[in-house]
């Protein structure tokens, strides 16, 4: 795990606070059967762990657990680079890293999947730049 690097700046949005916080970018997870890589990245900001993914618009931050019953996305997440979503696949759930909905439920149907909380990342050289609310 990569932890919290001390530069921070603060800005404001539509009257909310959120700040930004450098964390250095560690190894791309990999798939422990196949050895391929996830496009996730495990960081941790302060005392929270949370994953950043990589897609082919971008990076998107999100929560290490899944908020459908809370599997860690990081042992069990796939992300999409052609469409911006992750798959968990401890239930078969596939959720938008754009607006956090559920866009594909094989594992779940008749249950509340939940919203994925999504935030603002951008890679500066060897730092994720992470958006987070105050």
């Amino acid at each position: 795990m990569v932890g919290l690097d001390q530069s921070q700046g603060a800005t404001r949005e539509k009257g909310t606070a959120l700040s930004e916080i450098g964390v250095p970018v560690p190894e791309m997870l990999i798939r422990r059967r196949s050895g391929q890589p996830t496009g996730l990245y495990r960081i941790q900001v302060g005392a929270t762990h949370h994953l950043v993914a990589e897609t082919d618009y971008g990076y998107v931050g999100c929560p290490l657990l899944c908020p459908h019953k809370g599997a860690r996305l990081d042992l069990t997440g796939r992300v999409y680079p052609g469409a911006p979503a992750i798959l968990c696949q401890a239930h078969r759930i596939t959720y938008s890293l754009a607006h956090g909905t559920c866009v594909e439920n094989l594992g779940a149907e008749d249950e509340d999947v939940g919203i994925l909380q999504t935030f603002p990342v951008r890679r500066d050289g060897h730092k994720f730049i992470v958006t987070l609310k105050s």
